[in-house]
């Protein structure tokens, strides 16, 4: 489970490149160029291929000199074995779902969001069933590893077949359709995604490794398996909410803010519908459904699962305003934002943990997601839903990323 959390960690391995491919392609697929979208979509994954195999090449290099025991607070002799080859294998699907994974960001980009989510589904049946039989034959951890993280893997692997070769060929990717103008313009839009990327995996996804330091490895599990519960309402509300990204983009361009205030406030509806009820039940029934889960190895206090259940809602609704901030290209203030967040949630997390435990380690995201995100974030946008009634136009900070 600590190294599934290291997997969500690294979110932001790709350099904000696949992110900043969404607004290239949704720019493209506006002015109908798809020349364009061909350029960059090749500029990207040369890129990215390139930088996978220079990352390949350092962690070989340094792999040896690492006590990867001492890393994870593990003791046991089998633990302390398979923690090096575990963390091999870690980088190793990492670095595939790097390069693979810009089929996804094609499918968002042209507001294809169904199919991602199919190729997703896909990969996750077959983590699922690799996992089961990885279970089944007692394997040692990476194996296991293998199985439930390779199975994305898998799925972005046929995805990606199906889009270069069936569903879009024309953006197949060519080397020779790489150019310098279209990666200064990725670059220039990524690095605001890369540094967003950056603060929110240090703030929503260090608390395994946090948990694990202060109370050690065994502990991990306590929280990770409540969390992967939880999560299941925010994915469910992101599923519907992704195709909002690219559709804002167009919507600025076209300058029909009315839609855009109208859809953002419908929006936020959908996501408090959705995840307060769902949120609640899990807190009242959560602890038999993880008791059914895993056969009673896993007993969460209440305490713990009413902060998922807070956390559950405020995840939530912080979708909408991602959705909108990431359309208009508004990047900058969630970056500080997601850096003020990111200290403050470690740092409380870090002296929660200490204090009460491994739910401390909810509490503290709930509390800086709360001050740090959501207050700041309501407050931008409120100032921003007031200029659009009064028909003054908004001012976005639009990287211009078109190929020359």
């Amino acid at each position: 489970m600590t190294v599934i959390g290291l997997a969500a960690l690294f979110s932001f391995a790709d350099l904000g490149l696949g992110n900043g491919l969404i607004n290239a392609i949704a720019d493209a697929q506006g002015r109908g160029s798809t020349h364009e979208a061909r350029v960059f979509v090749s500029t990207a994954f040369y890129s990215l291929l390139g930088l996978c195999v220079a990352a390949a090449a350092i962690f070989i290099a340094v792999y040896p000199t690492i006590d990867w025991a001492a890393l994870f607070n593990v003791h046991s002799a089998a633990a302390a074995a398979e923690a090096g080859p575990t963390v091999g294998v870690f980088i190793g699907c990492l670095l595939g779902m790097v390069v693979l994974g810009l089929a996804q960001k094609i499918h968002v980009g042209y507001q294809e969001g169904f199919f991602a989510g199919v190729w997703s589904a896909v990969g996750s049946a077959v983590a699922m069933g690799a996992g089961a039989i990885a279970v089944s034959v007692e394997a040692g951890v990476p194996w296991l590893t293998l199985a439930v993280l390779g199975g994305p893997v898998v799925g972005v692997l046929l995805n990606s077949v199906a889009v270069y070769w069936f569903h879009r060929p024309e953006l197949r990717p060519r080397l020779l359709l790489m150019n310098r103008p279209a990666i200064k313009r990725l670059s220039s839009l990524g690095g605001l995604y890369l540094a967003l990327s950056v603060a929110g995996a240090v703030g929503y996804e260090t608390d395994n490794i946090v948990i694990a330091r202060i109370l050690g490895a065994e502990d991990v599990p306590s929280y990770a398996l409540p969390f992967r519960l939880f999560y299941i309402i925010p994915t469910v509300v992101s599923l519907v909410l992704a195709p909002l990204w690219p559709a804002y983009a167009e919507a600025t361009a076209r300058g029909d803010y009315v839609w855009i205030k109208e859809t953002f406030t419908r929006s936020l509806r959908f996501s408090l519908a959705i995840s307060i009820p769902a949120g609640l039940s899990f807190v009242v029934f959560g602890g038999e459904v993880l008791r059914l889960w895993v056969g009673g190895a896993i007993e969460p206090s209440f305490s713990l699962l009413v902060g998922f259940g807070l956390w559950t809602v405020i995840t939530a609704v912080t979708g909408p305003f991602a959705m909108l901030f990431n359309g208009l290209a508004i990047i900058r203030f969630q970056v500080v934002a997601s850096l003020t967040m990111a200290t403050v949630n470690l740092l409380l997390s870090i002296v929660l943990v200490q204090r009460i435990g491994v739910a401390g380690a909810i509490y503290g995201t709930v509390l800086s997601m709360l001050f740090c995100i959501v207050l700041p974030y309501s407050g931008y946008i409120t100032r921003m839903l007031r200029r659009i009634e009064r028909g003054a136009p908004v001012a976005t900070r639009r990287t211009d990323i078109r190929a020359s």
